[in-house]
């Protein structure tokens, strides 16, 4: 699990309380937002929306967030995959790494490319219309009835979603045909697990790893920075 830190503060990347209760979190911001953002005329005139169809909405109230787990696979020399493969970084040259131990045979719904997210989505469809609208429209010129997967819905079948890095190459940033309208994988980063489960153990203690430049003192050594364990 990676989570950064930034201005010496970490993120939070989770949101506390039983699973159960994020995810129905989650699902009222989520209608919320879609309500908030129904806007006659032109999708031009509409107001901007999120981006992400990844499992968090933050919401409208102080402390309403609803941002479930996720963990990357580790890579030596890197610390974990969630370190640098990051759609839309921050710049982040700070982490924190937790171990996340699964649950014994976990349900995981595998993403290799976009027919699996449509299979995802049309088996558990959210509409999210117009909390989408203009977005999705500027990245892929096309106004749509867009989808979410309810991932409340996911839930009840699955433990977790599994973006893999050939799922994020095949599908990400365009929009993906389903039933009744289209959908985007967006906002997640390859090789990317979200759980939708309280089965998971995180571990308490933390590696900190900061990215950092070689330094012009080792001559065998290039300048491009690079993740190192402090």
């Amino acid at each position: 699990m990676t989570q950064p830190v930034r201005n010496g503060v970490p993120e939070v990347v989770a949101t506390s309380g039983p699973m159960a209760e994020v995810l129905d979190r989650w699902r009222r911001n989520v209608v919320a937002s879609e309500g908030r953002s129904r806007v006659a005329g032109p999708v031009v005139d509409s107001a901007g929306g999120a981006w992400w169809s990844t499992p968090h909405e933050f919401g409208d109230e102080p402390g309403g967030a609803a941002i479930l787990p996720s963990s990357t696979r580790r890579v030596d020399g890197l610390g974990s995959s969630g370190s640098t493969l990051v759609e839309d970084s921050f710049g982040d040259d700070e982490v924190l790494l937790r171990s996340l131990q699964p649950p014994a045979g976990a349900r995981v719904f595998e993403v290799h490319g976009a027919a699996d997210w449509a299979r995802l989505v049309e088996r558990y469809p959210m509409p999210a219309r117009w909390a989408r609208r203009r977005v999705w429209w500027e990245s892929t010129g096309r106004e749509e009835h867009w989808f979410l997967p309810d991932y409340e819905a996911v839930a009840a079948d699955h433990d977790a979603v599994h973006v893999s890095v050939q799922g994020y190459l095949a599908a990400a940033g365009r929009a993906i045909d389903v039933h009744g309208g289209a959908t985007m994988l967006a906002g997640w980063s390859p090789d990317e697990t979200f759980w939708l489960t309280d089965d998971i153990v995180i571990e308490p203690d933390a590696e900190r790893w900061q990215l950092r430049s070689a330094g012009a003192e080792d001559e065998d050594e290039d300048d491009e920075p690079r993740w190192v364990r402090t």
